[in-house]
């Protein structure tokens, strides 16, 4: 089975929560969760979400994970094309 991760990035004055839908290869709605992360870059709070978002796909027992973005810089970092952050501890954890 594959799955489909979908995340919200919210930001106002630097301040930052995450909101993300996991959802299962028909579109179904599994599982959400949400975080609060205080003043914080948008650039790392779509790493956040990736990362929240694998961690409990990967807790399910899920291994093919699609993974949407509108930012191009995020997905870059993700498929290890971009030698931007690619010794942070928020991106290695999410490779598996």
């Amino acid at each position: 089975m594959s799955t489909r991760l979908l995340w919200i990035v919210l930001t106002l004055d630097n301040i930052a929560g995450i909101g993300v839908d996991f959802r299962d290869n028909e579109g179904r709605w599994l599982y959400g969760t949400a975080r609060f992360l205080g003043g914080c870059i948008v650039l790392l709070v779509e790493l956040w979400a990736i990362h929240d978002d694998l961690i409990h796909a990967w807790s399910r027992g899920y291994r093919r994970i699609e993974l949407e973005s509108d930012s191009l810089e995020v997905m870059k970092i993700t498929n290890l094309k971009s030698t931007v952050m690619k010794e942070n501890g928020l991106v290695l954890s999410t490779k598996r």
